[in-house]
C-alpha cells in the first residue's frame, strides 16, 4: 500500500521523521480494520510498524503495548509466523531500551 510506503521511507536512517511516518501507519491501519476487521491477521504488520515507530521516539510502553496487542492477534491459533516474530523484536527492543530484563 502506498502509505505504507510513504511511512517506511520516513523511517529511513537518513529521514528519521517519524512523527511523519506513525500518521501514515495510523492510517494504514484505520484501513486494514475497516476491510478485515481489528482481530484479523493483516492487521498485525501496521501494529508492528506502529510498535517500532514508537521505540524510535522513545515511548517504550507504548511499543510494549501495540506489540502485545500485535502478538495476541498473530498467534490466536496461527503458531509462529514472520509477524509474531516481528511483535516479539519490537517488544524485546522496547524492554531493553528500558533496561527491564526481567
Amino acid at each position: 500500500n502506498l502509505f505504507s510506503t510513504i511511512g517506511r521511507l520516513y523511517c529511513h536512517e537518513d529521514i528519521k521523521r517519524y512523527q511523519d511516518a506513525l500518521s501514515y501507519f495510523h492510517e494504514v491501519h484505520r484501513m486494514k480494520c475497516e476491510v478485515a476487521g481489528r482481530d484479523h491477521l493483516d492487521v498485525v504488520p501496521s501494529l508492528n510498524s506502529i510498535a517500532f515507530i514508537y521505540n524510535q521516539i522513545g515511548d517504550y510502553e507504548k511499543c510494549i503495548v501495540i506489540s502485545d496487542r500485535a502478538i495476541d492477534i498473530a498467534t490466536n491459533g496461527r503458531g509462529l509466523n514472520k509477524e509474531t516474530c516481528v511483535a516479539y523484536a519490537n517488544r524485546g527492543d522496547a524492554h531493553r531500551n528500558l533496561e527491564d530484563y526481567d
